[in-house]
């Protein structure tokens, strides 16, 4: 019968894979130096909101896979990062309520080339400093260019400086933008052409904006929420920029100032002539106010044969909210 201590690195590995980092530490490190030298080998997700600093300090340097912060640590740790933490095979990153300061100094730190997944938001900081923030999306455009294929960044992007994204993001497949506005959309997309699936969290999309450079043909799913004013001429240029979608999530408020947007033909003409590859589309409209009787879109999409043979793959309601 083999010993647990004879077992390959390969096989310790996958047994780690089950334990968290600290687990690992705890119930490893220091029984053995065959235990040691497969710890310090084994390239952990490493979450620095709940690992000791002193560990880091006093037993590292440790391989690490993927970073997680989900708090703010010492600056000295931070400035030292690089002695505690080797990141020679570091795929993957999530900071959240992380000081942009210490954020961009820890990306400095890191080979942005070997990255597959970022993930940053609610970054704490002296309200997003552009040339802060042009730094971080520089290095971002790094691992665009290379092997990253998620992003999920909750960041602006200072669109009077496109040259801060360097080049295209070619890598890129999924993303995740979060209080971005429709111009700051249009520009990562175009940088990014060949994401596959897209979540994005707009403050607004009115904006009469030429997207004659606009091409996501490899853009499958998108989920669109709209947190303030939208226009349909944006939304619906926009969309038909992606004419092989499957699937669209759109949630948007209600405003009287464009009733284009619950034009029932005007979705359908769109639908018919750009997006004929859709086959799972739901809206929701929110709305506090009352829609006039003679503007009642509810009843028209009722009465339409075209959303009527559609259903219930295409869904669209408007929720009252009192």
């Amino acid at each position: 019968m083999t010993c647990f201590e004879d077992l390959c690195n390969a096989l310790l590995f996958e047994v780690f894979d089950y334990l968290s980092f600290n687990e690992i530490v705890e119930g490893f490190l220091g029984l053995k130096e065959r235990f040691d030298q497969a710890i310090h080998s084994y390239p952990a997700l490493i979450d620095v909101s709940k690992t000791s600093e002193n560990i880091l300090r006093g037993k590292g340097p440790f391989q690490c896979r993927t970073l997680m912060m989900h708090s703010d640590a010492s600056k000295e740790f931070i400035h030292n990062i690089g002695s505690y933490i080797n990141f020679r095979s570091i795929r993957a990153i999530d900071f959240h309520y992380v000081d942009e300061y210490s954020a961009l100094s820890i990306l400095n730190e890191l080979p942005m080339e070997r990255l597959e997944s970022i993930k940053m938001s609610r970054l704490s900081g002296e309200v997003h400093v552009g040339s802060i923030l042009q730094q971080i999306w520089s290095l971002i455009a790094i691992a665009g260019r290379n092997q990253l294929e998620y992003l999920n960044v909750q960041l602006g992007l200072v669109c009077e400086d496109e040259a801060q994204l360097l080049s295209d993001l070619p890598s890129v497949k999924r993303a995740t933008l979060t209080d971005v506005s429709d111009s700051e959309l249009f520009m990562f997309c175009c940088h990014a052409s060949n994401l596959c699936s897209l979540v994005v969290s707009a403050t607004y999309f009115t904006s009469n904006i030429d997207m004659s450079d606009l091409k996501l043909f490899q853009l499958t799913h998108l989920s669109l929420v709209i947190q303030k004013r939208s226009s349909a001429k944006s939304v619906h240029q926009f969309l038909s920029k992606c004419p092989n979608l499957t699937d669209l999530e759109l949630r948007y408020w209600y405003s009287r100032v464009d009733h284009e947007m619950l034009d029932c033909e005007r979705w359908q003409s769109l639908i018919e002539q750009h997006l004929q590859r859709l086959s799972h589309l739901s809206i929701r409209i929110f709305r506090y106010i009352s829609i006039e009787p003679d503007t009642y879109y509810e009843y028209r999409y009722e009465k339409s044969e075209f959303w009527s043979e559609n259903k219930p793959l295409f869904q669209i309601k408007v929720k009252l909210l009192l």
